[in-house]
């Protein structure tokens, strides 16, 4: 897995950093990174920071990242003077493990530093305007407490700009937080998702169709700390014409957010060869248990313990609870569903937050689009085993499984092909790209 992490290799690779005095930024873009979660995390703590900081290191290369230092509670990142913030937002807004984010500046640890700083952010205030000032001491040896150095500074912009007091609904919300060396000084900040840095949850694969749902199953994933690889189900005849689809177009999105996403191909054909001697509302099941058994396979022969789908509960006849039960019963290894509460809007919603929603939408052939006219909405497994062996699924899932492809899609979007021969599941260990 591209993205898994180990606390021995953070240590190796992560530099350590907790400083602002090392260098002069005072030409550089400087953004400001607050996690959520991660500070919940005890001893653990600093493992989790390390996660996150190579992550943002890997991602935001790209974008002119510098530096990315750990801060008390937080990390600071530093960019070459040219880079673009429009750019570093679209990345960070849905970063895994960033909660929030903001542009900042440094001064020194006075009170008339800090009062000058937080009048040159507050100078386009007008007495009509409002503001608050929020200060926060990271470290508590500076003197006087956060309320009286507030109201110290509060009291010299009123006086300067006419603007009045709102703790509530202020135009302009100056932040400062005094740290052991500098202070950082910022305006309004944006949120990003929370949650855990990828690579410290362990390996899923996600069954992968270019539709709205399961891109964002995928991302949730990797919100919660898991690194993820894909596994598509092609309609087509021909592999390569993947390679000009959506589905490349998805992956590049998610990959914006681990350091590389392998995207395994198996053709839909050898099942649908079974479909003529299927009664039409068994198909869709069977189809589903097709794909588990292609992910189990995949998911054993590359050490991924679990499976990851894009079903809601109910939004399709596939998706209920004794379908579920019946389709599961086909594997043996865990089958997570990150969307199973979700409504369809929330996924619209999130899809379109993430980057891939318009990429849904493009027309593609995929196998996942099969409809049948009145399907089974109450299968039991029992039923299901049956026509399972009835029609030799797994001489089908063999026979894809011997002409599975798979792609590696790193951080910067570039793609690389690689085959993987074999006649037989469980052949796919062979060959890994690096």
């Amino acid at each position: 897995m591209v993205d898994s992490i180990s606390k021995a290799s953070i240590r190796k690779k992560t530099r350590q950093y907790g400083s602002l005095e090392s260098r002069n930024h005072a030409d550089n873009l400087l953004v400001l990174v607050h996690y959520g979660e991660i500070a919940l995390k005890g001893h653990n703590r600093p493992f989790f920071e390390k996660a996150l900081v190579r992550n943002l290191e890997t991602s935001l290369k790209r974008e002119a990242l510098e530096l990315a230092t750990r801060l008390e509670g937080r990390l600071m990142l530093v960019f070459r003077p040219d880079a673009k913030f429009e750019a570093i937002s679209e990345v960070l807004k849905c970063f895994p493990g960033v909660a929030s984010f903001a542009v900042v500046s440094t001064c020194d640890r006075d009170i008339s530093a800090i009062t000058r700083s937080a009048l040159e952010h507050t100078r386009h205030l007008t007495p009509s305007g409002s503001f608050r000032l929020r200060i926060q001491r990271a470290d508590k040896t500076f003197p006087g407490t956060s309320p009286e150095i507030e109201s110290l500074v509060g009291s010299k912009i009123k006086s300067t700009t006419g603007a009045r007091v709102s703790l509530t609904q202020p135009d302009v919300t100056v932040n400062v937080e005094i740290m052991r060396d500098k202070c950082i000084v910022y305006l309004n900040k944006m949120s990003g998702p929370g949650g855990l840095p990828v690579g410290t949850s362990g390996d899923v694969l996600t069954l992968f169709s270019g539709g709205i749902d399961s891109p964002v199953a995928a991302w949730l994933m990797l919100r919660r700390g898991c690194s993820i690889d894909l596994l598509h189900i092609y309609a087509s005849e021909n592999v390569a014409t993947v390679g000009k689809s959506k589905i490349i177009a998805i992956t590049k999105e998610l990959a914006k957010y681990t350091s590389g996403i392998r995207l395994y191909l198996a053709p839909s054909y050898p099942f649908d060869l079974l479909k003529g001697s299927l009664q039409e509302k068994y198909s869709i099941l069977l189809l589903r248990r097709y794909f588990f058994k292609l992910g189990w396979y995949v998911a054993n022969a590359k050490g991924i313990g679990s499976l990851v789908v894009g079903d809601s509960l109910g939004q399709v006849a596939s998706q209920t609870l004794d379908n579920i039960r019946a389709t599961d019963a086909a594997v043996k290894i865990p089958i997570l569903r990150p969307l199973l509460t979700h409504t369809k809007q929330e996924i619209t919603d999130l899809a379109k937050k993430i980057g891939t929603y318009s990429f849904s939408l493009e027309p593609y052939k995929d196998c996942c689009s099969m409809r049948t006219s009145h399907p089974k909405t109450r299968m039991n497994e029992d039923q299901l085993d049956r026509l399972d062996n009835l029609v030799n699924l797994d001489k089908a899932v063999d026979q894809a499984a011997a002409q599975i492809t798979f792609i590696k899609v790193d951080t910067s979007g570039s793609v690389h092909w690689v085959d993987i021969p074999g006649s037989a599941r469980g052949t796919l260990s062979g060959e890994v790209i690096n």
